[in-house]
């Protein structure tokens, strides 16, 4: 007898007792149904327009799910009130709390279902599937939640349920959750750091530089307007579906040591090919260098800059504390804060040092976007003040008719920080919820 295992889920006379599954919308999304997606990015990076799209996708013709159940806890969300606005009520549920969230064990278990007695079964009726997310709704401390997520990652597949999940970063995620993903997909990364762990987690046959470039190459911008994401498919498959920019743009890969050889991206993007020896040249990298100095120092400016401004607004009023403007947008400075410290971790550089050629540009992407929500945030506290009824003027807080000064910045006036033009002197109370 040879020593050869049997799948049996490819026997015919087991086949019979197997539910019936019409997968179409993997034609749409490079995605079988039933799996674990992971979506990972930073604030503003695009994970919920991709979980649109998707969405959007399966879609397609007669639909692929039956119920959609979205947890999250960001208010104001533009993307979710858009679907609860043009879904039915059986179509989506919301949620704002992982406590309130459904029990997976509420789900009927679609593959062992028995049929009611005294009632026949009906052989080829299609099964019920519902797409679960969690979008950026735990953190480390909240273990009941925690918890009850992990359950949905043991029991949904028999439950005929998607599963996404969406969070800030791979390295922060549960070590639980990533070793259950099928699908990982990246809209931003932390740095080097969180694809290190990737190909920790999983065996791709590629080195984690490999992996960078690949990354880049998906997440290139094609014009201003575009979010485009690297996936990944985690699970046993032809290398050259293993790695999209977005749902189809598979790279084409020759990999018998992938170091030397070239990676190429095909399916439905735009041809390039990468070459491992392909660095950028000295002047290149001494520009990228001056850019990210300037950049750094813009940022530290800014944030010396809203540090005072904060401080300032409540020695003025102290029930500000109170004010749901000024708690979120000192809620989003904290998240900015913590981003540029996380940065400065996954890339190990400190005050005096940069990080490696390679990672530079990224980190310089980084850097720009952050300084750029800065800027929106310091021009939104300038009017939370004027709608306090406090002037800023030549770096003077006071209060509307008097000359009175609450804080003096001592600091030329060209240091101090003008909002954008673009926003005619003032962000508007809908900009400033929705930073």
């Amino acid at each position: 007898m040879k020593d050869e295992v049997i799948n049996f889920y490819t026997v015919d006379k087991i086949k019979k007792y197997l539910p019936k599954i019409n997968d179409e919308q993997e034609e749409y999304t490079g995605m079988k149904l039933f799996n674990h997606i992971l979506i990972c990015g930073g604030t503003g990076a695009g994970k919920s327009n991709c979980v649109m799209n998707y969405i959007k996708r399966v879609s397609e013709g007669n639909g692929t799910y039956k119920h959609i159940y979205i947890c999250y806890k960001t208010p104001g969300e533009p993307f979710y009130q858009f679907l609860e606005h043009n879904l039915k009520k059986e179509e989506v549920s919301f949620y704002k709390s992982v406590n309130d969230f459904p029990n997976v064990e509420d789900f009927s278990d679609q593959i062992n279902e028995k049929p009611i007695k005294g009632m026949k079964k009906e052989k080829d009726k299609e099964k019920d599937k519902y797409l679960v997310i969690f979008d950026d709704c735990v953190n480390d401390k909240d273990k009941k939640a925690l918890s009850k997520i992990e359950k949905y990652f043991t029991y949904a597949r028999k439950k005929f349920i998607t599963l996404m999940f969406l969070t800030q970063s791979y390295f922060d995620t549960s070590t639980f959750i990533r070793k259950q993903v099928s699908y990982v997909i990246l809209c931003s990364i932390r740095g080097l750091r969180d694809l290190n762990l990737i190909c920790k987690d999983f065996s791709f046959g590629i080195d984690s530089q490999d992996l960078m470039k690949l990354y880049k190459e998906a997440t290139t911008k094609s014009n201003d307007y575009d979010m485009p994401f690297f996936k990944i498919n985690t699970m046993e498959c032809p290398l050259n579906k293993k790695f999209s920019r977005n749902f189809l743009g598979y790279f084409e890969i020759d990999n018998e040591g992938s170091k030397d050889n070239n990676i190429k991206i095909g399916g439905g993007a735009a041809a390039s090919t990468l070459n491992q020896d392909d660095l950028p040249v000295r002047d290149i990298i001494d520009n990228a260098k001056r850019e990210f100095n300037n950049i750094r120092g813009e940022f530290n400016r800014h944030n010396k800059q809203i540090k005072k401004l904060i401080r300032d607004i409540r020695l003025y009023n102290h029930q500000i504390d109170n004010n749901t403007d000024y708690i979120n947008l000192k809620n989003q400075y904290n998240i900015i804060k913590d981003q540029y410290r996380q940065l400065k971790e996954s890339y190990f550089f400190t005050d005096n040092s940069l990080p490696p050629d390679r990672e530079l540009q990224v980190v310089i992407h980084n850097f720009n976007s952050y300084k750029e929500n800065l800027i929106k945030i310091y021009g939104a506290l300038r009017q939370l003040a004027l709608d306090n009824h406090l002037h800023i003027t030549e770096g003077r807080l006071t209060r509307d008719n008097s000359q009175e000064s609450i804080q003096d910045i001592n600091q030329p006036q060209e240091e101090i920080l003008r909002i954008p033009e673009a926003t005619g002197g003032k962000i508007s109370k809908l900009s400033k919820k929705k930073l």
